[in-house]
């Protein structure tokens, strides 16, 4: 309920009532994905890409498959349901490759080695990063809350389809990188790892250049084919490709920070992108309450 009355500030009862029972629903996909996000850094680790690429389909195919089967019976809660059925399914792809592969590691319980603490010394930025970057989303709904009807929706479409692209080409290089350059870091070849991030760098300034200028000539249409069906409407559409248009000015940025992000987390250093991630909060924070006034 307090989760609720933050994110949903400008919702009448009834909306704010719904909400709440949406977040009971989705919520064990939190940790759900939570062990995808761990299984999969286990498979890049052996240089296995293929399977964490697709196994995120999964969470849309089932959002799409219960959509289209219990929306007229249930309604939004339908939605609902298709992530968590998805991130389930996620989860077992990952076992299913898993077990092959990880055959000569024993599950332990030895909360309290060496390498267990030297692994909560990095990770507690490592989360504090995360629930920064997620601040984002949550200053979109607040702002959009007591923006025109409908309005935090269209943020999400717009954001949507710009991480479709973001990930389809920055995450996936920041992924292939990533285990190149641990390697590097534990040998101390830091001319390695800057031949590395250079050509990293150029890749994604390569594919994001292009990307970009087509994202923005084609917005309209982009959104047109996407979503312009039923209760959404060519004002909708207007309004959606401004929002994209925004967002897609920042992959390139963010693409290049992705990039090093992964130079740091190389080199174990997991403090510095926290700094960094924090100061661009603020940014974000600043800028968005005095352009939506």
């Amino acid at each position: 309920s307090l989760l609720t009355s933050i994110l949903s500030h400008g919702f009448g009862q009834e909306a704010k009532q719904l909400t709440i029972r949406l977040i009971q629903v989705v919520s064990p996909t939190i940790v759900l994905l939570g062990v995808c996000v761990y299984f999969s850094s286990l498979l890049n680790s052996f240089e296995h890409f293929k399977v964490p690429a697709y196994a995120p389909i999964l969470i849309n195919v089932g959002i799409i498959t219960c959509a289209v089967a219990f929306v007229g019976r249930i309604g939004i809660f339908a939605l609902a349901i298709g992530m968590l059925a998805g991130a389930m399914a996620q989860m077992l792809a990952y076992l299913w490759v898993l077990r092959g592969i990880s055959k000569e590691y024993i599950f332990s319980w030895n909360l309290f080695g060496p390498e267990v603490r030297k692994f909560l010394v990095l990770i507690i930025p490592l989360v504090l990063s995360c629930l920064a970057l997620n601040l984002h989303m949550v200053i979109d709904r607040i702002l959009g809350s007591h923006l025109a009807h409908g309005s935090i929706t269209l943020l999400c479409y717009a954001d949507r389809v710009k991480e479709l692209f973001f990930a389809s080409i920055v995450l996936t290089l920041g992924t292939a990188i990533f285990p190149t350059l641990s390697n590097q870091a534990l040998k101390k070849d830091l001319k390695g790892m800057r031949r590395t991030l250079y050509s990293g760098i150029r890749m994604v300034a390569f594919l994001t250049i292009p990307t970009t200028v087509l994202l923005i000539l084609l917005r309209t249409s982009i959104v047109q084919v996407l979503f312009q069906r039923g209760a959404f409407d060519t004002t909708d559409t207007q309004m959606t490709s401004a929002a994209f248009f925004y967002y897609t000015l920042g992959i390139l940025p963010f693409g290049i920070a992705v990039i090093l992000e992964r130079g740091y987390f190389s080199l174990k250093d997991t403090m510095t992108p926290l700094k960094i991630i924090l100061i661009g909060v603020c940014v974000k924070v600043i800028a968005a309450t005095a352009l939506s006034r």
